[in-house]
């Protein structure tokens, strides 16, 4: 089972829903992925779809605010949210379980380690401190998307990195 997730906002329109939603049609022969929209606060989302659930992969989807055109592939999260730790006295960073990329396209994408102290942060190091308590052997993906992209595009080139990189099997 995969979890492909997507922080919303309340009309659904912004690019990481609108990406969400290609990638569903996308994918749609891909049966065992569960498809989620995030509107509020994450803490619900991550007690009711992550705790107690196994994924073979966890992908996220965020916007980004910036002056790029590429989907940035985040490499680590850092504990924090705002100016206050996530989980107290844990690392200040931790890398995400990426799979091991034997093809990217760099064109469409690039790797950063920059995550900014908001929700998708708050998530991403919550998913992977729980991944490393548990020992899971889950892959950990999140995506920032370039706010005025094609969402098509997007869920276009995604589906080709999963595919490619045998996260989808």
């Amino acid at each position: 089972m995969i979890l492909i997730y997507a922080f919303s906002n309340p009309w659904s329109t912004n690019i990481s829903t609108r990406t969400l939603i290609d990638l569903q049609e996308t994918l749609r022969s891909y049966p065992d992925i569960v498809f989620q929209k995030i509107t509020k606060y994450p803490q619900p989302f991550f007690e009711e779809y992550i705790r107690n659930k196994l994924y073979t992969a966890i992908v996220g989807l965020g916007d980004y605010y910036g002056s790029f055109d590429k989907i940035k592939i985040e490499s680590q999260a850092s504990n924090l949210y705002g100016h206050h730790s996530i989980i107290p006295l844990a690392p200040s960073i931790i890398d995400l379980d990426l799979p091991f990329f034997k093809h990217i396209d760099r064109s469409q994408f690039f790797i950063s380690s920059s995550m900014s102290p908001t929700y998708g942060n708050w998530l991403a190091y919550n998913i992977q401190s729980l991944i490393n308590q548990k020992q899971l052997t889950t892959y950990h993906l999140f995506f920032h998307l370039p706010e005025r992209s094609n969402s098509q595009n997007n869920a276009t080139n995604i589906a080709n990195l999963l595919i490619t990189n045998q996260v989808l099997q």
